[in-house]
């Protein structure tokens, strides 16, 4: 069966629920629901609110199909005369059951009604988002009761949330782990316990947990903690969230940056990312310093794949010493900005490219790494149409190309926008 998407504006959402309501077969046709526009909790709109949240709760319990709820309400806990209408908002889930439920997104104030419904739907939920405090006064013992869920790969929380759910909640398939600090203030809980509480659950559980991280701040600090705590993690994400003017990064910061990932063991994604409310500033630094400290983080930590500085592109590692910029094969990059096109023409102009058969061996190692063969497949592409290598080796990448084919269809036929801008570098 196809899938069928309405972007709704609140009046034909509501009639749309209305007609979910009284209609059973429109009701089972719906397999995601969300609500784009966000249910305000204070008490100024309370007579509106009764009124949707009701059709909101009566329309839902006929979803019996619903494979993903994405549900969000502002005032999302932190202010306390939001806490009653969130205790309100939070019954709409005390008869909800949804036997294929799957994934549950949540913007919302964790309330004892949103828990019981986690409970119910404990045993077949592959991803949870948690994002708002628990209400009451942020009295987080609502969460302290034991559940397990044997399937949950995905988990995005608060930093409050996260802490707290670890040492009762059973997660044994988590695989991914994002968390985030509130935007609009100061840390609610130290991350140092967060980190302890990942750290002794990911021991426990014998996991590689992926972490994504928001905070203010460059997160020098938190960094370095995960480091030591969590050594052993394949995927670390640091968003730096800056709302006023910008400043430059300190270079101190990158030096002690190099020394911590040194630590990590396995470790194939850093991105070291500013999260901005609006565009970000130029970068601070040239292409040529950003990829000399790219290759000197790829020789501090050798299991690394992808590498992301502060205002800089994602680079991807080819073999070795060798990165490229993974933006350079987006058309729009090309044409808005040369300045990475001409990076990468300098690159091979100053023949900074691996040996083919360096290249080869590293794709045919890559053990079923999807990310590693599409990107050695695009720079043997780029060779073969710019001709960093002999006439010999051209042949020789046309039959490894052929060879692969099975394994990775059209690859040879995709041509990237990069191949055409890098034969006209002027």
């Amino acid at each position: 069966m196809s899938n069928i998407q309405h972007d709704l504006k609140i009046p034909k959402a509501i009639k749309c629920l209305q007609t979910v309501r009284r209609n059973n077969l429109a009701a089972k046709s719906v397999h995601y629901f969300k609500l784009k526009e966000s249910i305000s909790l204070f008490e100024s709109i309370s007579t509106q609110l009764f009124g949707l949240l009701r059709l909101l709760s009566e329309a839902l319990q006929r979803m019996v199909n619903l494979r993903g709820l994405n549900l969000t309400a502002s005032g999302d806990g932190y202010e306390p005369e939001s806490w009653p209408m969130a205790e309100i908002f939070g019954r709409i889930f005390d008869h909800l059951s949804f036997p294929r439920l799957r994934e549950a997104w949540l913007y919302t104030p964790v309330s004892h009604g949103v828990v019981d419904f986690l409970q119910r739907h404990r045993t077949h939920i592959e991803a949870l988002c948690l994002d708002g405090i628990a209400v009451a006064g942020g009295d987080t013992r609502l969460l302290d009761r034991p559940i397990k869920f044997p399937n949950l790969r995905f988990l995005d929380a608060s930093q409050n949330i996260t802490s707290t759910i670890f040492s009762p909640w059973e997660l044994p398939n988590l695989t991914m782990i994002t968390v985030t600090w509130s935007y609009d203030r100061e840390n609610i809980s130290p991350f140092d316990l967060l980190l302890t509480s990942t750290a002794k659950f990911s021991k426990a559980n014998q996991l590689q947990p992926n972490l994504e991280l928001f905070r203010k701040g460059w997160n020098v600090d938190l960094i370095e903690a995960v480091s030591v705590q969590l050594p052993q993690i394949r995927k670390l994400c640091i968003g730096c969230m800056h709302y006023q003017e910008f400043e430059k990064i300190p270079m101190d910061a990158m030096l002690d940056v190099t020394r911590y990932l040194k630590r990590f063991s396995d470790l194939r994604r850093f991105q070291w990312f500013i999260e901005a409310m609006e565009d970000p500033p130029p970068p601070c630094f040239s292409m040529y310093r950003a990829y000399e400290i790219t290759v000197s983080l790829g020789e501090m930590c050798h299991s690394l794949e992808f590498c992301q500085l502060p205002y800089g592109p994602v680079w991807q590692r080819i073999v070795d010493d060798i990165w490229i910029p993974e933006e350079e094969m987006d058309c729009d990059a090309i044409t808005d900005d040369n300045r990475l096109r001409n990076w990468m023409w300098n690159q091979l102009v100053h023949e900074r490219y691996p040996k083919l058969d360096d290249l080869l061996g590293f794709r045919d190692t890559a053990g079923g790494s999807v990310e590693r063969m599409q990107a050695t497949e695009e720079l043997l592409e780029l060779g073969q149409h710019t001709g960093i290598w002999n006439k010999g080796a051209v042949d020789k990448i046309k039959i490894s190309v052929a060879a692969s084919a099975h394994s990775k269809p059209d690859v040879h036929s995709m041509m990237s926008p990069l191949v055409h801008a890098l034969k006209s570098p002027g």
